[in-house]
């Protein structure tokens, strides 16, 4: 009987650690919404970076523009955990890697959105899961999107390309 008990806790707690990506829901392999880029800049003239749509997956073509990731291979995320939207919340693989964005509605920010938000304002981290601990995070500059980025890697280009994305996400409207 212990040994069972033994098992089933063993279980449990590899699911618990499984948890670890604020609730992975599966994947999308779908590839990116035509409706997420507008327009590009217009016939005839010289190639530019083409308009988003305001919300998260033009915020994800744009980076994805960029070059740093696959906009249509995203992982659904539980975005609850943080207060965002539902449904709003999605894992992407870089090179080095991933990135996580999640959206908000500054006009009906729950209790929780608040707390994370001004977590993220005040310390430049937000607690996902308590057992875990804050990791780090940006903001954008209109409170909007959440951006949540883990690269191990210290090179110039890993540096650069997390700046990058960093200015993205804090500008993007």
């Amino acid at each position: 009987m212990k040994k069972w008990t033994l098992l089933v806790a063993a279980l449990m707690m590899a699911g618990a650690l499984s948890a670890c990506g604020a609730g992975d829901l599966g994947s999308s392999s779908a590839p990116p919404s035509t409706e997420s880029t507008v327009s590009d800049a217009g016939a005839g003239s010289t190639q530019s970076e083409p308009e988003y749509t305001h919300d998260l997956d033009g915020l994800a073509n744009k980076i994805a523009y960029r070059g740093y990731i696959d906009a249509g291979k995203k992982q659904q995320m539980r975005a609850d955990f943080i207060g965002a939207e539902a449904e709003k919340g999605y894992k992407y693989s870089m090179s080095s890697g991933t990135l996580e964005l999640y959206e908000y509605d500054p006009a009906n920010l729950s209790d929780r959105a608040k707390e994370c938000i001004e977590e993220v304002k005040t310390t430049g981290k937000v607690t996902v899961l308590q057992d875990y601990g804050p990791v780090d995070a940006v903001l954008s500059d209109n409170e909007k999107y959440l951006m949540i980025y883990q690269d191990g890697e210290t090179s110039e280009e890993a540096l650069a390309r997390k700046a990058d994305i960093t200015e993205i996400v804090k500008t993007f409207e």
